[in-house]
């Protein structure tokens, strides 16, 4: 006859495989325990599942038991604990029913977080491990401090979502933005722990991105516009949200960050791209400008609505977009672009630039920038040089007008440059494989190898071939540099 004891150890391991199987898991998948999101039903019944075998001494002996208890931990932390807990296990042990000395919390908790569940385990600036920081930044965050009467948290997120588009312009981050609202706040403790603010800059990031995507601004209930267009978003939140308490919580947030996504969303933003020449240091640079939205065309679904992005010249990386959410039907994605400014330093500007879609690692789809390809050394290409900043700014290629009146020629090293109207200096710098050449005045300029250019300085209007080739460009080297395949 199997004793008690055992009775109760195969029930928790039954338990835990329900919860599994209810979230489409046979393992865990390295998830923060927040993420599996119990239900106030499941956070019962793993209670009363670990009040009934904690006391009988085997509880390290078994993952499953140190699973369950680490779970619970952070589900207690997420439910229940309120400012007058502290910072400590007093009030964990009074709701369990048991106390756990520092010998066993040390083969309990690795058992439970990092074998079975697969997450680490957080030290102090000591080096020592900090069992109890680790399991309660498991739980995401305190919801019951977050409602508390007088709580500022609603304060703390209208104020973080004010900067959110001047914050990820500058730096790409909301958490020194984060950090000093907490202090200014006088928020409690709680919230200045790293793994707090890294919670509530990671829920900032995800409302942001909900909203543009969703386009929630316009909605009267957002709430319910996500259960029906996207069911599983509650998942990610490091809150409970099965409850009415809950829900009118997230509203309040999503309504905020609705109304600041009003103030801010630019309009007509789209795909384009400007080059600069940095004379000093010899090199070319593009500055790629994103819409906030952008659409992408796809072979087959995608396996996740998350993607990393990516800016690549010709099969090279230059420059990594982050991650991104979207909406995704059958042949295209509409992917919420976080950050619309981006410079990057050219290898090869003979290559077209594109922004690439990746889901672990594996590209899903490209578009090409429009206009990220210079064919220096083919044909010539005009900046102006009139910036004393030493950042001279592309206005042309091949035959063109402009307005400026002191341009820098990058010209084929065979051409002939000739002006009856300005005055003319060849400078003895040469950049990718060209000679420069200064012209300042206003008239006409030409160039001439195997084809003639004609170059106006001082137009009324400026004036640069809007026909642009599209297609598959060849990989290889070639002369001219950009060769479509047909």
């Amino acid at each position: 006859m199997i004793g008690s004891t055992s009775q109760n150890t195969l029930s928790v391991h039954r338990w835990l495989g329900r919860l599994l199987t209810h979230r489409d898991l046979r393992t865990p998948d390295q998830r923060p325990l927040f993420e599996y999101q119990l239900t106030a039903d499941e956070y019962s019944e793993l209670l009363l599942q670990l009040r009934a075998i904690v006391d009988k001494g085997s509880a390290a002996a078994d993952p499953a038991i140190c699973a369950a208890f680490c779970l619970f931990c952070a589900e207690w932390y997420r439910r229940e604990y309120q400012v007058k807990d502290g910072w400590s296990w007093d009030a964990v042990w009074q709701r369990l029913g048991h106390e756990f000395s520092a010998q066993e919390l040390a083969r309990i908790v690795p058992k439970g977080l990092e074998q079975y569940w697969q997450r680490p385990i957080r030290f102090y600036e000591s080096e020592r491990r900090n069992f109890l920081g680790s399991l309660f930044s498991e739980g995401g965050l305190p919801f019951q401090v977050l409602t508390e009467p007088g709580s500022r948290f609603q304060v703390l997120f209208t104020r973080v979502l004010k900067q959110y588009g001047a914050s990820q312009a500058l730096t790409g981050s909301l958490e020194a933005v984060v950090k000093n609202q907490i202090e200014q706040l006088r928020l409690p403790k709680v919230f200045r722990e790293q793994t707090s603010v890294e919670l509530i800059v990671n829920m900032a990031d995800q409302l942001a991105q909900l909203v543009g995507l969703h386009q929630l601004e316009q909605k009267s209930n957002p709430v319910d516009e996500l259960d029906r267009s996207y069911p599983r978003w509650r998942e990610s939140f490091p809150i409970p949200l099965d409850d009415e308490t809950g829900r009118g919580f997230l509203n309040g947030l999503l309504t905020t960050a609705s109304k600041e996504a009003r103030k801010t969303s630019p309009s007509g933003s789209s795909l384009a791209c400007e080059h600069f020449l940095l004379p000093v240091s010899e090199c070319l640079e593009t500055e790629i400008t994103l819409p906030v939205e952008l659409s992408m065309t796809v072979n087959q679904l995608p396996a996740s609505n998350r993607f990393d992005l990516s800016i690549h010249e010709g099969r090279t990386l230059l420059a990594s977009v982050g991650p991104a959410y979207s909406v995704v039907s059958e042949k295209l994605i509409k992917v919420r672009v976080r950050q619309q400014k981006f410079i990057c330093r050219r290898k090869d500007p003979s290559k077209a630039l594109s922004v690439v879609a990746s889901i672990g690692g594996q590209a899903v789809c490209a578009v090409e920038i429009p206009g990220s390809v210079l064919d220096l050394g083919v044909v010539p290409v005009g900046f102006d040089s009139s910036d004393e900043s030493l950042r001279w700014h592309c206005v042309g290629q091949s035959s063109f007008t402009t307005r400026v009146q002191d341009l820098t020629l990058l010209v084929p090293e065979d051409s002939q440059v000739s002006s009856e109207d300005c005055s003319v200096i060849e400078q003895a710098l040469s950049v990718f494989d060209t000679r420069l050449w200064h012209f300042s005045g206003c008239g006409r300029v030409t160039c001439a190898n195997e084809d003639v250019f004609s170059i106006r300085l001082g137009g009324a209007q400026s004036f640069n071939s809007p026909i642009e080739l599209k297609g598959k460009l060849l990989d290889y080297p070639t002369r001219p540099s950009a060769l479509h395949l047909s």
